[in-house]
């Protein structure tokens, strides 16, 4: 798939999201992280430089990580499932905590 490829799907699903009026946003979160799973290393983000905490961001892409492993090899351990299901909390947690910068 070429990068082209990946964000015209991410567009699409996004599309289908906002048509629905967010009564399908759970599809388009499924699709992106599948599409997530799926994108190439060799892409990395050298071209795009998101604004916020690098660390949160480390923080999410580890746990979309965890769970593309979960999802692909680890459905029937239960300890992995309890395991991810603990790091999905931090994060939402850690989340759920973060300060909105003064003017967002």
């Amino acid at each position: 798939m070429t990068r082209r490829q990946w964000e015209l799907l991410d567009d699409l699903l996004a599309e289908v999201c906002s048509r629905s009026g967010g009564k399908w946003e759970d599809l388009h979160d499924r699709g992106r992280g599948v599409l997530e799973a799926v994108r190439p290393v060799s892409w990395g983000d050298g071209d795009r430089r998101p604004d916020g905490d690098p660390e949160l961001r480390r923080h999410v892409y580890e746990v979309v990580g965890t769970l593309g492993h979960l999802a692909e090899a680890a459905l029937t351990d239960a300890r992995a499932v309890r395991d991810t299901g603990r790091r999905v909390r931090a994060l939402g947690d850690r989340m759920s905590a973060h300060a909105v910068p003064r003017g967002a």
